[in-house]
């Protein structure tokens, strides 16, 4: 994979279309994007500015210079553009000579898009400041050139508002949620007699270190850069299998659908890697036990040799070591979170083929937020790559139920009957265990003198103690895997797709305008997504406290 198709580290710009910028203003920009570039050198860095004049393009400018004269940054320097409005009504807004700058700094866009305008009604403010949201919730750093004062609707102000503390237009984002920073660079305006007001603090300069002082931040770079690098050991035939698992035709999809694409089978092939070592360390630690029980046994009831106290100690210790090695490694953890961001991609990817404009960040972990927030900015910064400009059509709904609904209609059936037999299946084994330790315990109870006379009991006992343990790892093998909660879950959400298809067909069945049809539908696989997001939430809860362990450590 290309290191312009991985993951990016985003940065956005906004700021006053009258500032004045200083040579000291370029050092900082240009610092930033440097150590960015060193300090995660598996990742690529995208700019998101609308190239507006002033603050969007002096820094699209500086950014564009670094990726034409620094060879290693050519791949890994991106530029991604918003507009407020399709080109010709944007360029509205830029003289002759201001509009030749925009065109050639548009040409050297990997991509721009109209945010939302209809073309219909035009409110300029309002659509200045949605574009200028999209660019900071998709930037995991958001640089503003600013002066401190508040201005117009839709100027450098709301956008850091915004940032700071969310959606006014949302009142979950705006009270409780949202947590953002904007690192601001203090700057004047030609056309205002102020000075930077004093809440801009003009001795903090613009740094990665600055930025890193955000955990949030810093562990959203961190992680970015872990999964990028990881990326590099997946199989590229497991990769392109993992593809065609989430679309079977790919001839149809656009370079943002494809990027989607992309990062979800990255996301699902790590989740594949760190559950197998993760079932690996499991499925050794409830051997080991085994063997602990039986060894102690031995040495308890038939042989009383310092070697098999030993053994003994040994295997204790062994267990030990993998348990300490499957914390220190984290593969429990990191199951979860590319497990998460995976379902997550499943879901930004089908929202984005059905012409829905919606993040999936907004809506998965709403009751972990403070413990992943890094995957909210993660997925936002996805999302603002990838924002979608198709709308729906009946072919769209067609490739949806196939490659969705159906899919995970069959999908959610089908781990219905392997989670039952498979629970069934420990629950057989543990029960035979059970019954066999309990008959043997009765046996002694009334024909001990006669197991004692031929030299029987012991054994008897140390295969009783061994079923007996085989019936409790079991137990908790299936507890701990948390097999019970997941066959609710899958039961559930066979249920929902299945009753989504039916709807389809139903809908399709009717007599109904193409529209209103494709309205209907459109908000139905929202609602599919939805609840998809919300199951994927209960699914971490469950397997958040299931890492394999040893109690008392």
């Amino acid at each position: 994979m290309l290191i312009s198709d991985k993951i990016p580290i985003t940065v956005g710009v906004v700021g006053h279309l009258d500032v004045v910028t200083t040579e000291e203003h370029k050092v900082q920009i240009k610092k930033l994007f440097n150590d960015l570039a060193t300090e995660y050198p598996n990742s690529p860095v995208h700019l998101f500015s609308s190239i507006a004049e002033g603050a969007d393009r002096y820094v699209a400018n500086i950014f564009l210079d670094m990726k034409r004269e620094i060879g290693e940054y050519s791949e890994r320097f991106e530029l991604i553009v918003p507009m407020p409005f399709e080109l010709e009504e944007y360029k509205k807004d830029f003289d002759d000579v201001s509009g030749k700058e925009f065109d050639e700094l548009l040409k050297q866009a990997k991509r721009s898009f109209c945010v939302g305008y209809n073309g219909k009604e035009i409110d300029r403010p309002r659509q200045y400041l949605k574009t200028g949201k999209l660019v900071a919730d998709s930037s995991l750093i958001l640089v503003a050139l600013w002066d401190g004062e508040a201005g117009k609707t839709g100027g450098t102000a709301d956008i850091v508002k915004h940032k700071i503390t969310g959606d006014d237009d949302t009142v979950a984002e705006s009270t409780f949620e949202y947590d953002g920073t904007v690192f601001i660079l203090p700057s004047e305006r030609s056309k205002s007699s102020l000075q930077i007001s004093k809440k801009s603090d003009s001795k903090i300069s613009l740094s990665l270190d600055l930025v890193l002082k955000d955990v949030a931040l810093k562990e959203a770079l961190e992680k970015i850069e872990e999964i990028n690098k990881n990326s590099l050991c997946i199989n590229q035939s497991d990769f392109e299998k993992s593809q065609s698992y989430l679309f079977n035709k790919p001839e149809k999809l656009n370079i943002p659908q494809r990027s989607i694409l992309n990062w979800y089978s990255i996301m699902d092939q790590l989740s594949l890697q760190f559950r197998r070592r993760d079932i690996l360390v499991t499925v050794w630690l409830f051997v080991l036990g085994l063997c602990f029980i039986l060894t102690l046994e031995i040495y308890s009831n038939i042989w009383g040799n310092k070697l098999v106290l030993a053994v003994t100690m040994f295997i204790l210790v062994l267990a030990t070591a993998i348990y300490i090695y499957s914390r220190m490694t984290k593969n429990h953890i990191k199951y979860l979170y590319n497990r998460t961001l995976a379902e997550a991609l499943r879901i930004q990817f089908y929202w984005n083929f059905a012409g829905l404009q919606r993040n999936v960040a907004d809506y998965i972990l709403r009751i972990h937020r403070k413990e992943f927030t890094w995957i909210k900015h993660l997925l936002s910064v996805i999302y603002g790559i990838t924002y979608n400009i198709k709308s729906i059509t009946s072919e769209t709904i067609d490739d949806l139920t196939y490659n969705w609904v159906k899919n995970q209609a069959d999908f959610f059936k089908s781990s219905v009957r392997k989670m039952t037999r498979r629970i069934d299946f420990y629950h057989r084994v543990s029960n035979v265990a059970f019954i066999i330790a309990f008959v043997l315990f009765a046996s002694i109870l009334f024909f001990g003198s006669f197991y004692e006379s031929n030299n029987y009991l012991n054994f008897l006992l140390v295969i009783a103690a061994i079923l007996l343990g085989v019936f409790a790892l079991i137990k908790a093998y299936v507890q701990m895997k948390g097999y019970e909660q997941l066959l609710n879950q899958y039961e559930l959400m066979e249920v929902i797709y299945q009753r989504a298809e039916e709807k389809i067909t139903e809908i399709n069945d009717m007599q109904m305008e193409p529209g209103q049809r494709n309205s209907y539908l459109n908000e139905l696989f929202f609602v599919i997504g939805k609840e998809a997001l919300i199951e994927n939430g209960s699914w971490y809860l469950i397997f958040k406290e299931k890492e394999p362990e040893i109690e008392g450590i």
